[in-house]
């Protein structure tokens, strides 16, 4: 689309340049898309509904949480923001979602995942220079699985803030 205005303002130079360009990323990204080893199989559908609730970690209205969870009743349960506080105050949603990787932590940087599906694997990604957890699960979702990351990237109010959420 960007050449066509080139080629009526007789831009000749910026419309080889703009081809060129075109043409290197088409070389990386068309491959993806006709690589022939697309193979589509009979497979089901599965629909699964997933919540992600950020709590806010000074909010303590716990009830609402809890309220708002079972009204929605989804099949995985994220939780951002999850303080030892938050973490202790909605252990009853265990009962719905047995299968739990929770990683509480102070100011608004814990994780949780509950699912009412088997949680296969999981591990709790934790870079050195990141100041909060990551949670990533293999979800078996009746010998189907699913893969889930979840994160909450700190908000970029500094130059290092902005560059460690990008990494």
């Amino acid at each position: 689309i960007s050449l066509i205005p080139l080629i009526f303002l007789n831009s000749w130079a910026l419309v080889l340049l703009s081809v060129t360009v075109i043409s290197v990323n088409g070389f990386f990204i068309i491959p993806y898309y006709y690589s022939g080893k697309r193979v589509v199989k009979n497979v089901a559908t599965i629909s699964v509904k997933v919540m992600l609730a950020n709590v806010e970690y000074r909010n303590q209205h716990y009830d609402k949480l809890i309220q708002s969870v079972k009204s929605t009743s989804p099949d995985i349960l994220i939780l951002q923001e999850l303080t030892d506080d938050w973490w202790e105050n909605v252990q009853s949603l265990k009962a719905d979602y047995p299968f739990v990787e929770a990683e509480p932590q102070e100011r608004g940087s814990g994780l949780a995942m509950l699912s009412r599906y088997p949680i296969e694997s999981s591990e709790i990604l934790n870079r050195h220079e990141a100041t909060r957890p990551s949670i990533f699960c293999k979800i078996n979702l009746n010998g189907t699985f699913l893969s889930l990351l979840t994160i909450h990237p700190p908000t970029p109010m500094s130059r290092a803030k902005f560059a460690n959420r990008n990494k």
